[in-house]
């Protein structure tokens, strides 16, 4: 898809843009170039070749594990609670 100039002034006016007029061919090429490579990007057909689930090594089964409280055997606590210093206020 081609910008133009006119597409160009009429984009910064309603962005509120205020853009010289020496600069709208300019403008107008670069969305060009970046239209044409959103472009590209939505032609994409991904395959099964293409994909990648990253490396088999690191997949796991998603199983929750049961029991691991043990991280709180030296927290400070009061009864059943685990006490938390107060959070000092910054100003």
């Amino acid at each position: 898809m081609a910008v133009g100039p006119e597409d160009v002034r009429h984009i910064a006016q309603l962005a509120r843009l205020e853009l010289p007029e020496d600069r709208l061919s300019e403008v107008a090429a670069e969305l060009s170039t970046i239209l044409a490579h959103m472009a590209a990007i939505a032609d994409f057909q991904a395959t099964s070749s293409t994909r990648d689930d990253g490396p088999a090594s690191c997949r796991r089964p998603d199983v929750a594990a049961q029991g691991h409280t043990d991280h709180l055997v030296q927290a400070p606590t009061d009864g059943a609670e685990v006490l938390v210093p107060p959070v000092k206020d910054a100003s």
